[in-house]
C-alpha cells in the first residue's frame, strides 16, 4: 500500500512540476534548460546593440515555445542590467487581454512603470497619474491619492468592464496627457547617464569608418565592451593590447570614437501580449500599431505568429524589429528525429521529474508534442491525470497514447477539413507551405493545425511546415 502512495505522490509532484508558472517562480531557474532559451535571448539582445536608440521589438512567436522563458532570460542578463533599467512584466497583469486595445497597453505600460519607480529609486509622479484618472477615482469609490491609488485602478481596469470601458474613453480624448505622462517617467530614467570609455560594437564600426585596421580592430576584440571611468587605464589597456607604436598611430581616433556619454534608458520586456483574444491581436498590431511604438522607451512585446501573414504585415517593419521564435525542429524534412532536439525536450522532463516513465515513452510524447514545450507539459499533465485516476502505478505507453488521443479528438471538433483538409495534406506531404494561400496559412498557425519550424543554424529562417502531429494523430482515424 505504501508503495502505491508513493507512486501517486510522484504523479501528483510531477503534475505539479509540470503546470505552467510566472517567471519570477524560483522554481523556473530550477527547470529551465537554458539551451532553449539562451540562444534566443542572445540574439534580440544583439538587435538592441545595434538598434537605434527606442527601438521597440516584435517578438513573433506560436504559443508554448518558451518566449517568457527568453524575456526572463534578458531580464537577467549581467550586460543589459549594466546598460538599462530593465522592467519584465505581464501584460496580462495589467490589463485584460480579451477585452484590449492599443491605448490599454499603453496605460498597462504606464502604470506599471509608475509603480515600479519607488524600487528602483525614482519618484513616482502621481500628479500626471491622478490627472489621467481623476474622474474616475471619485465616482468609483477610490479614496486613495497616493501609491495604493495606482494599484487600485490598475486591478479596476483589469477586471471591471464598466470601469474599463470610461477609463479607456478618457485615454482616446485625453490621448496627448497619456503621451505627455509617458514621455515625462521615460525620461526620468534616461536622465541617468554613463561616462566612460567602451568599445562597444558601434565602436567597432565607427573605427571602421577610420580606416583603423581590422588587424588591429582584432587585438581590441578582449576589451569590447569593458567601461574604463579612467583615461589611464584605458591607454594603459589599449598599449597592453596593441602595442605603444600603434597606439600613438591610432590614439586620437581611438580616443574620440570610444569616449561614451550614454543615457541608461528603460528597456520594457512586455510579455503575453501574444496571448492577446485573436481579434484583439489583429486589431492592435496590423491597425493601431502606432500606439505601441510611441513611448521613449526601448519595448519589446511579444506577439502571435499568425498575423505576419496578414496583408497588412508590412506596415509594421517601419516601427518594429522583427523577431521569430518557433518550435524546436524534432523532426528532420525526411521524417527522422532530430536527436539534439530530442534530447534538450528530454533534459527538460528530467529537471521536473526524473523517472516518472520509460525512455520509450518519454520519446513518444516529444515527438507528438511537435516540438512545442507547452504543448508537451500538457500532454504529461493529462498522463498524469489519466494514471491517478486509473490508480496506476506508472505512466506507460497506453496511457500516453490515450492522453494523445483525447488532445487530437479536441483538435478534430474545431478543425474544418472541408475547408482546410486539402491544404494540410499539402503541407505534411511537401514538408513546406509553398503554393498556400497565406489567409489560409494564418488560419493553420492561429489555431496551431500546422507549426513553422526554424533551422537550429539560423533561427530566424523558416526551415520547413508541418502539421502538428496532434492534427496528423485525427486525420488518421478519419
Amino acid at each position: 500500500m505504501s508503495d502505491k502512495n508513493g507512486d501517486s505522490d510522484a504523479l501528483r509532484t510531477a503534475y505539479r512540476n509540470f503546470a505552467a508558472r510566472e517567471p519570477e517562480d524560483a522554481a523556473c531557474k530550477e527547470f529551465r534548460v537554458k539551451k532553449m532559451s539562451v540562444p534566443a535571448a542572445e540574439r534580440i539582445i544583439r538587435v538592441y546593440k545595434k538598434a537605434p536608440r527606442f527601438q521597440k521589438v516584435l517578438l513573433m512567436n506560436q504559443g508554448g515555445c518558451g518566449c517568457s522563458t527568453v524575456l526572463q532570460q534578458m531580464a537577467e542578463n549581467r550586460e543589459q542590467k549594466k546598460k538599462r533599467h530593465i522592467l519584465f512584466f505581464s501584460l496580462g497583469d495589467e490589463i485584460n487581454l480579451a477585452d484590449a486595445e492599443a491605448p490599454d497597453i499603453l496605460f498597462g505600460i504606464y502604470s506599471r512603470i509608475l509603480r515600479s519607480m519607488p524600487a528602483l529609486d525614482f519618484d513616482p509622479p502621481l500628479r500626471d497619474f491622478r490627472e489621467l484618472t481623476e474622474p474616475l477615482l471619485t465616482e468609483s469609490g477610490i479614496r486613495e491619492r497616493n501609491m495604493t491609488m495606482t494599484d487600485r485602478v490598475s486591478f479596476r481596469f483589469r477586471t471591471d468592464h464598466g470601469f474599463r470601458k470610461k477609463l479607456r474613453a478618457r485615454l482616446k480624448s485625453g490621448e496627448d496627457i497619456l503621451r505627455r505622462s509617458l514621455e515625462k517617467i521615460c525620461r526620468q530614467f534616461s536622465r541617468t547617464t554613463r561616462d566612460c570609455f567602451l568599445l562597444s560594437d558601434t565602436v567597432f564600426d565607427r573605427l571602421r569608418e577610420e580606416e583603423v585596421s581590422d588587424n588591429i580592430l582584432l587585438k581590441l576584440e578582449g576589451m569590447k565592451d569593458r567601461e574604463y571611468k579612467s583615461e589611464i587605464r584605458f591607454l594603459k589597456s589599449l598599449e597592453k593590447r596593441i602595442g605603444e607604436v600603434q597606439l600613438l598611430h591610432y590614439k586620437e581616433r581611438i580616443l574620440k570614437k570610444a569616449w561614451t556619454e550614454e543615457a541608461v534608458d528603460l528597456l520594457i520586456l512586455a510579455d503575453d501580449t501574444d496571448k492577446l483574444s485573436p481579434r484583439c491581436a489583429e486589431k492592435i498590431f496590423l491597425e493601431e500599431s502606432a500606439y505601441l511604438a510611441e513611448p521613449d522607451a526601448e519595448i519589446l512585446y511579444t506577439a502571435p505568429l499568425h498575423i505576419m501573414y496578414s496583408p497588412l504585415f508590412s506596415h509594421l517593419k517601419k516601427n518594429f524589429a522583427i523577431e521569430t521564435l518557433r518550435p524546436l525542429p524534432i523532426s528532420h524534412a525526411d521524417g527522422n528525429p532530430d536527436i539534439r532536439a530530442v534530447a534538450l525536450l528530454k533534459k527538460m522532463i528530467e529537471k521536473r521529474m526524473p523517472n516518472i516513465f520509460s525512455a520509450e515513452t518519454a520519446d513518444y510524447l516529444i515527438l507528438r508534442s511537435g516540438g512545442v514545450a507547452g504543448d508537451l507539459t500538457s500532454l504529461i499533465r493529462a498522463c498524469c491525470r489519466i494514471a491517478l485516476s486509473e490508480k496506476s502505478r506508472e505512466i506507460d505507453r497506453r496511457i500516453a497514447e490515450t492522453a494523445v488521443k483525447d488532445t487530437a479528438d479536441h483538435c478534430m471538433r474545431f478543425f474544418d477539413a472541408e475547408e482546410y483538409g486539402d491544404a494540410v495534406k499539402r503541407i505534411i506531404r511537401n514538408k513546406n507551405s509553398k503554393g498556400i494561400g497565406s489567409k489560409t496559412l494564418g488560419r493553420l498557425l492561429k489555431y496551431a493545425f500546422i507549426l513553422e519550424y526554424t533551422s537550429p543554424d539560423d533561427s530566424s529562417t523558416a526551415m520547413q511546415t508541418d502539421a502538428h502531429p496532434r492534427l496528423k494523430e485525427a486525420l488518421n482515424r478519419i
